[in-house]
């Protein structure tokens, strides 16, 4: 008996044993992880699907990110050249105003505004003199034709009220004119003497 209990003790565990090897391979399946995450291939598909959106949403938001830093570097260059252009601006007009600091120039706001036009036209490249020159010569003109102006007027009212009329109105035919063809010679000289 000894024998029988030794083969049947030996039986239960070859069957226990391999009940053990079916539970593992069993537990092995289900545990056993696709790239060792992924309990199955619709697991996998999903977070692919998942990873693909993920991906597009960021490379649109790269984009934009790209976009906006392109636009903040055009804005810093420009607020960069602005600053340079400003303080070439103040350099010029601080050496060019000192010749000018006069009641008819920069003390007068009409010159200063026309002056300020003219430089945010040109910049720096408005020569100062020459815009001075010309603006004096062209006020000149302006005087002159204004005053030759005056003088036609005056000369026209003077000449007007040395002129003498006569305050008798030219003498009206009472009656209308005959004809001449039907008057004898007294008739038509006395129609003539009337109105000479």
């Amino acid at each position: 008996m000894d024998n029988f209990e030794q083969i049947s003790q030996d039986n239960t565990q070859l069957n226990f044993q391999e009940q053990s090897q079916d539970n593992t391979a069993l537990n092995n399946d289900n545990t056993e992880l696709i790239m060792g995450k992924f309990k199955s291939v619709d697991d996998l598909s999903n977070a692919y699907k998942n990873i693909e959106a993920k991906h597009g949403q960021q490379s649109k938001e790269l984009g934009e990110l790209r976009k906006k830093a392109e636009i903040l570097d055009k804005i810093q260059k420009q607020v960069s050249d602005f600053q340079e252009n400003n303080k070439a601006l103040k350099e010029y007009i601080s050496k060019n105003a000192s010749k000018y600091d006069k009641d008819e120039y920069f003390k007068n706001p009409e010159f200063s505004n026309l002056y300020k036009e003219a430089l945010t036209a040109l910049g720096t490249n408005l020569d100062t003199d020459k815009f001075v020159s010309l603006l004096d010569s062209y006020v000149k003109s302006r005087i002159s034709m204004y005053e030759k102006s005056q003088s036609a007027k005056s000369e026209t009212e003077n000449s007007k009220s040395q002129m003498q009329f006569s305050d008798s109105s030219p003498k009206a035919a009472s009656k209308p004119i005959p004809k001449l063809d039907t008057l004898d010679d007294a008739e038509i000289d006395e129609v003539i003497a009337k109105y000479i």
